[in-house]
């Protein structure tokens, strides 16, 4: 093989590899992760379970309770299904019951939680999908 069939082959293997970096584009042979090839939205909501004691103070209900699970894109992915399909009470009734077990809560809400990253405030704005009593 020549110098030249070497160069040809070498600027070919260099352009397929910087090629998706030209085109602006996250593909092969030069993929990075593509979930983090574009940019997000500032506004990210999150969907998920709450509990309330007898005087309305809020109590943080476990991955475990909130969605029998120990992975938290299982557990989102249940969210955000019930809340698609507007099954969201019966999913509310069946953490109340696991909810049982947890001290002081009386009631269970789903709630959507609204982060504005642009914002200078950490707390994010809450709606109360569905809520529930929690079975003595």
């Amino acid at each position: 093989m020549g110098p030249r069939t070497r160069l040809l082959i070498t600027l070919v293997m260099v352009l397929a590899l910087v090629s998706p970096a030209l085109r602006n584009a996250d593909s092969f042979p030069l993929s990075t992760y593509p979930m983090y090839a574009g940019d997000r939205s500032p506004v990210m909501s999150f969907v998920g379970a709450r509990g309330l004691t007898p005087s309305g103070d809020v109590v943080r209900l476990s991955i475990g309770v909130q969605a029998a699970t120990d992975d938290p894109l299982i557990a989102e992915s249940r969210f955000r299904r019930a809340k698609a399909t507007g099954a969201l009470e019966p999913l509310c009734a069946e953490i109340a019951v696991r909810a049982r077990g947890s001290a002081s809560v009386v009631t269970v809400e789903l709630v959507e939680q609204v982060f504005d990253l642009r914002a200078d405030s950490a707390d994010p704005t809450v709606e109360v999908l569905a809520s529930c009593e929690v079975a003595p």
